[in-house]
């Protein structure tokens, strides 16, 4: 049986890859100490009619138009949260295209703890 597309050209498999290579690519960065949380239900409101995809921590939604990435992260004491969340934007922006959205990306990054390393 062949993999659905999704609007925007993402089959369901390329969505579950897409989700694991954002969360690889995202703890890799050093500020960054896990992925997790309930993300959708801070972008529910705003896309609840859409189709998406749930993943612990991530949250990926296609409009009619634009595919929407939400991350939900705990990220380590001292890190400077504009500085990280723009270059997490920018950096998952151009991983989607190269995974093949087709249409524009946004990102949304949400910082839900911020521990130190013992507490990790």
């Amino acid at each position: 049986m062949a993999d659905k597309q999704s609007p925007l050209g993402l089959s369901k498999g390329e969505f579950n890859r897409l989700a694991a290579v954002i969360r690889r690519h995202v703890l890799t960065m050093k500020e960054v100490a896990g992925i997790r949380g309930n993300v959708w239900e801070r972008v529910k409101d705003s896309f609840s009619r859409h189709r998406r995809r749930s993943f612990d921590g991530i949250v990926i939604v296609e409009t009619d138009d634009t595919l929407l990435v939400a991350i939900s992260l705990t990220v380590y004491y001292g890190t400077v949260l504009p500085r990280l969340a723009e270059r997490i934007q920018e950096e998952l922006k151009v991983i989607c295209r190269e995974h093949g959205a087709q249409r524009p990306v946004s990102v949304r990054v949400f910082i839900d703890n911020v521990v130190t390393m013992e507490t990790k």
